[in-house]
């Protein structure tokens, strides 16, 4: 009986602790449960969240493709109109060329018959100017020498001059430039062309590298025609020339800064042309001079 009783009460004592244990065993499984379950809960909220922006996000990229395709059709409405009202200028520049052209024909024509000599002053002076339109500078040079001297009172006479300067620049003859603008300035010096003669020199002074003697023609310009277009661009050429002063200090080293070219391009086309003379250095002295002798005999405008 006692060993009955015994086992009973250690059944009694081993179901109670087992009761227990099951019972923490449960509480840990709720909780976790409980864990699980909030975790499932706050990772539908960001999966809910993460959603909605993408929703949002899609929504913009379609509003802002939208807003692309409705510029690109504006801008090439744009584009079209554009492309037609040149179109439209264009064929207008054309008629008006054209009727200017037939009226050029016409008082041409019209002045012959009036005063033959003024008509043929005219078309020797289209001539020169056809060759210069067309890039034939030698043929421009020779053609408005032509002019000069046939009419040396000619009204534009000072055009015909600049025009040889011109040309001779357009071929890169710098010092044979310079000479032709000069010319411009001591026979014409009240013309509306000596400021851009003045403003020429300068610019062949730059070609030469010879960036101070630039700058006195181009400190004249400015002085002499105040507010004009050619004051104004001497000045950005003043500038330039300080930039480039700049860089200079800089390391860069400027080529040609205190001589001229050995011989014009004519001079060389005539060594060509017969026995080459000794190598000799270009006359200075016959150039106009820009720095302080310039100074000393003023320029009568």
């Amino acid at each position: 009986m006692k060993q009955l009783w015994w086992l009973g009460c250690l059944l009694l004592v081993t179901s109670a602790a087992m009761a227990d244990t099951t019972s923490q065993r449960l509480d840990e499984l709720e909780k976790k449960i409980q864990q699980i379950e909030q975790t499932y809960l706050t990772n539908n909220q960001d999966v809910a969240s993460a959603v909605a922006r993408a929703e949002a996000l899609s929504r913009e990229s379609t509003e802002f493709q939208g807003a692309i395709q409705t510029n690109q059709h504006l801008i090439e409405t744009q584009r079209q109109e554009t492309q037609k009202l040149y179109h439209d200028l264009d064929l207008r520049l054309e008629a008006l060329e054209e009727r200017l052209s037939l009226l050029s024909v016409q008082m041409s024509d019209a002045l012959r018959k009036v005063n033959p000599t003024v008509a043929a002053e005219g078309d020797a002076y289209q001539a020169g100017l056809s060759k210069i339109q067309s890039a034939n500078y030698l043929e421009a040079i020779a053609q408005f020498n032509a002019f000069l001297k046939k009419y040396p009172k000619s009204s534009l006479a000072p055009l015909a001059q600049y025009w040889i300067a011109e040309s001779y620049g357009s071929l890169r003859d710098w010092q044979r430039a310079i000479k032709e603008y000069q010319k411009v300035i001591d026979k014409y010096p009240k013309h509306e062309k000596t400021r851009q003669a003045l403003l020429g020199q300068g610019t062949c002074f730059v070609e030469l590298g010879m960036l101070d003697e630039a700058e006195v023609f181009f400190q004249k310009v400015h002085e002499l025609f105040p507010k004009t277009a050619e004051a104004n661009q001497a000045l950005e050429e003043i500038k330039k020339l300080a930039d480039r002063r700049a860089q200079a200090t800089q390391g860069e080293k400027i080529e040609n800064m205190t001589s001229y070219p050995e011989a014009t391009l004519l001079e060389e086309r005539q060594k060509e042309e017969q026995a080459p003379p000794p190598n000799s250095q270009p006359d200075v002295n016959t150039l106009p001079v820009p720095a302080e002798e310039e100074q000393k005999k003023p320029l009568d405008f």
